[in-house]
């Protein structure tokens, strides 16, 4: 055979080989598009699994969802009986914040007031996950008979919930009756920090527990910020607790009186200060309800709340004489002098 038949015939062989690839393309993807009820139905219980795979999947990012809105309401899913309105871009509208503290009454949430919350917030959300449109088989369910119970642990939130589902393939019906879904979350560790912080200022009254934060937070991996407003009474003291690491958060609000104009506030006893070169230096003052704190030096800025935080340079070194004093609205001064050595 001449090299020229050997080619015309190699030729003929890959277009054999194409058009027999083509084919099996084809045949396949014919056959993926045949109705269910002419193709092979699946067993009653892999269509069972999936339903319960996608409901649950569907339930656990419902969970984190409640998790977080019912976090950043200091515990509660709806309106608690005291509450602070506070508008919050990221969320798109108004929180409404729990005083923790209010007429000096201690109305912080309980542990099973916080779990019931995101109970409740997530069975309003079960009907969200049974839509099951996309099945080519009879599912349906009862989200009227949903009930969820929650758990909140050290560093996840578990909920377990009931809802009947019912799965008919051909003959064959199968109920699914509940589900149990889980989010990693620090809520008890910031909810444990809320109340820690509220025990404190309870114990100091009128003096805004600005002091006790670093010392408090030393136990705990959220960070703490604080915003300070008043109305015609008092003033108010908004606590936003973060984890950084999962962007969770938790706010509350502590409301206290405004000191009455014949009491005149003072700054705490500041001892002597020592700071170390290149090491991180952190002090808080006392701060009195309403007042703000400024200083005299260039070493730091302190801020409102009475937070000292820098490191010290080379250059800072020797003793430093520097003022601190508080401001208010109505027109209070207070101010002390300390001395800082930097060695």
């Amino acid at each position: 055979m001449s090299k020229k038949g050997q080619v015309t015939l190699f030729i003929i062989i890959g277009i054999v080989i194409l058009l027999i690839i083509a084919a099996v393309l084809y045949l396949t993807e014919e056959r993926s598009t045949i109705p269910v009820n002419q193709a092979e139905l699946l067993t009653i219980t892999q269509v069972s699994d999936s339903v319960y795979s996608n409901t649950q999947e569907c339930l656990n990012h419902k969970l984190k969802e409640v998790i977080d809105l019912v976090s950043i309401q200091g515990g509660y899913f709806g309106a608690p009986t005291e509450f602070l309105r506070y508008s919050v871009n990221d969320v798109g509208g108004v929180l409404y914040v729990p005083y923790y503290i209010k007429d000096n009454e201690n109305l912080g949430i309980t542990k099973e007031k916080y779990e019931s919350s995101i109970s409740y917030g997530l069975e309003k959300k079960v009907k969200d996950c049974l839509d099951f449109s996309r099945y080519p088989y009879n599912i349906t369910s009862n989200p009227a008979k949903a009930s969820v119970e929650t758990i909140i642990e050290e560093r996840y939130v578990k909920s377990t919930v009931k809802v009947p589902i019912w799965v008919e393939v051909g003959d064959s019906v199968e109920q699914i009756s509940s589900f149990t879904v889980m989010v990693k979350s620090k809520a008890k560790e910031m909810y444990d920090l809320a109340n820690n912080i509220t025990t404190q200022q309870q114990e100091l009254g009128d003096v805004v527990c600005f002091s006790c934060l670093p010392e408090i937070m030393s136990d705990y991996s959220i960070n703490v910020s604080t915003i300070q407003t008043e109305d015609k009474d008092n003033y108010i003291i908004l606590y936003d607790l973060e984890d950084l690491e999962q962007g969770n958060g938790f706010i509350f609000a502590h409301s206290l009186p405004k000191q009455k104009s014949n009491v005149s506030p003072s700054l705490e006893e500041i001892p002597s200060l020592n700071a170390r070169v290149g090491e991180v230096f952190i002090y808080t003052l006392s701060v009195p309800a309403g007042f703000k704190s400024y200083d005299d030096t260039d070493l730091f800025d302190i801020d409102e709340g009475g937070k000292i935080m820098f490191t010290p340079s080379e250059d800072d070194r020797g003793d430093h004489l520097i003022t601190l004093w508080l401001n208010n609205s109505d027109g209070n001064h207070i101010e002390n002098t300390l001395t800082l050595s930097i060695t």
